[in-house]
């Protein structure tokens, strides 16, 4: 959780994991708060229901961000930028 920092990427994974609903509704609240509703959901604890298999953007092949903000102007997109053609399947000139 200390990895999230940014306000607006903070609602887009409380949103993925509490549904838009309770994102929407917290939306003002401190970003504190809104990691608590993403732990209690991730954990199934304080009347939250269990969100089973969640994965971070970030953390999928190939990635992508929690907000609109374009991927490449990051520092992690340029690198994926760098390394993405690894990850693409062999073309027939191979």
């Amino acid at each position: 959780m200390e990895l999230l920092r940014d306000k607006a990427a903070i609602n887009a994974v409380l949103e993925g994991v509490a549904g838009k609903d309770v994102a929407e509704a917290n939306d003002g609240a401190t970003g504190k708060i809104q990691k608590g509703i993403i732990a209690d959901c991730l954990k199934g604890e304080n009347g939250r229901r269990q969100t089973a298999n969640w994965v971070p953007s970030w953390l999928k092949l190939p990635f992508a961000g929690h907000t609109d903000t374009p991927i490449e102007t990051t520092s992690i997109g340029a690198d994926w930028q760098r390394i993405a053609e690894v990850f693409e399947p062999p073309s027939e000139d191979r």
